[in-house]
């Protein structure tokens, strides 16, 4: 990059597509320039009362920018500063695109390890734990083989190893304990309050009609156990008679009165 492709990244940085390009001296000093920072331009002083033209001196920016003030116009630029300080950043970038490369490398070629509940540290050469894979200890003095067995990591794996190598790898199923909350407690005495209640009072009503049952039995059978009164006979023929002689009666007064 030259100098000119410089300026023009700079300004570009600085003003963009604004109207008003701000800068900011390193004593924090905010002036105002309208369009790009160039010669004979006006530059202005931002205070809370307002702009006013810049005292003629030099003003060196934030970013490295010298300019120099005559008349309140800008008599000359000194780009220098600034085109060190964005060849600077470039290096500063350079820098950690090759760390970040180095980082790549390191994780390409780092063993996966893993840790058993009890402590114990094994790793593989590979990127990924799985079945015929190499499984080391990982001891004081170095690595040495895994001893056969099943192996239980702490993140719920179970490494099943023969002759040092992984023939099985399985996750474990953990039972979880479900464990009442003190709403569903609470929920169910008070579900068990209700119930007991309304067995109370039903149990209460069913004892208030025994009760009356009692009584009623009670009655009848006193009732059953008095003795009858006389009994009383019915002569249906003098009933008979009477009724025959009430007609008779009857049809000779009708016959009297037709003969009168």
């Amino acid at each position: 990059m030259n100098s000119k492709e410089a300026i023009a990244k700079i300004k570009q940085l600085l003003f963009g597509a604004e109207t008003f390009g701000y800068l900011k001296t390193k004593d924090g000093v905010e002036m105002q320039i309208e369009g790009e920072v160039e010669l004979e331009k006006e530059i202005y002083i931002i205070t809370p009362d307002g702009n006013i033209p810049a005292e003629e001196g030099d003003y060196e920016m934030e970013d490295g920018l010298k300019v120099k003030v005559k008349e309140g116009l800008i008599d000359a630029i000194d780009y220098a500063g600034a085109e060190h300080e964005d060849e600077e950043e470039m290096e500063t970038e350079e820098e950690v695109e090759i760390e970040a490369e180095a980082e790549v490398t390191e994780d390409e070629v780092k063993m996966v390890s893993a840790e058993l509940i009890d402590g114990t540290i094994v790793e593989t050469d590979t990127e990924e734990l799985k079945v015929g894979d190499a499984l080391f200890v990982v001891t004081e003095e170095g690595r040495v083989a895994a001893p056969d067995g099943n192996h239980e990591t702490t993140d719920g794996l179970v490494v099943t190893v023969e002759d040092g190598i992984v023939k099985e790898i399985e996750t474990k199923v953990v039972e979880e304990e479900v464990e009442l909350s003190t709403e569903t407690t609470e929920g169910i005495d008070e579900l068990l309050e209700v119930f007991t209640e309304g067995f109370t009072k039903l149990n209460n009503e069913l004892n208030v009609i025994r009760e009356e049952y009692t009584k009623l039995s009670e009655s009848f059978n006193k009732f059953s156990a008095e003795p009858a009164g006389e009994r009383q006979y019915f002569n249906t023929a003098d009933y008979a008679k009477t009724l025959k002689a009430e007609k008779i009666n009857k049809l000779q007064a009708l016959r009297g009165i037709k003969n009168k």
